[in-house]
């Protein structure tokens, strides 16, 4: 699993893809100073999980890392409009897979980790299905 200091750095390098330009610059330090929230769930599945994360994920989100068959780390948009940063982290294993993201937050909580792993286990079929921890 990633830690905290690697996914703010995964995240303000998406941040400033997402947002480019130098009129952008004071955006960027702003966002650079707001505190990491992270949101993890486990939940149950059946069959190659990780092929079909891999295939309907990736068509959507940019892949960071992956090691095939166990863990694939995403960087996708939650919030309003898809405009703020979330990583995520898959880890599969035989029978479950643990989706564990971090996304920044400034004073009004916009609970972007929380989003990002709903959006995930939507397009993977698993929402219904979720459990929390």
């Amino acid at each position: 699993m990633i830690q905290e200091a690697q996914a703010k750095q995964l995240l303000e390098e998406t941040f400033a893809r997402m947002n480019p330009g130098e009129a952008m610059e004071p955006g960027r330090k702003k966002y650079a100073e707001l505190r990491v929230r992270r949101a993890e769930r486990r939940v149950s599945c059946t069959g190659n999980l990780y092929q079909k994360a891999r295939e309907a994920l990736t068509e959507q989100e940019t892949v960071l890392e992956e090691e095939p068959d166990s863990r694939l780390l995403l960087s996708t948009g939650s919030g309003l409009g898809r405009q703020n940063p979330a990583v995520v982290e898959l880890e599969f294993d035989a029978d479950s897979v643990t989706l564990t993201a971090w996304a920044k937050e400034g004073l009004i909580p916009q609970r972007t980790a929380q989003g990002a792993i709903k959006g995930m286990l939507e397009l993977l079929g698993l929402a219904h299905r979720e459990r929390p921890r």
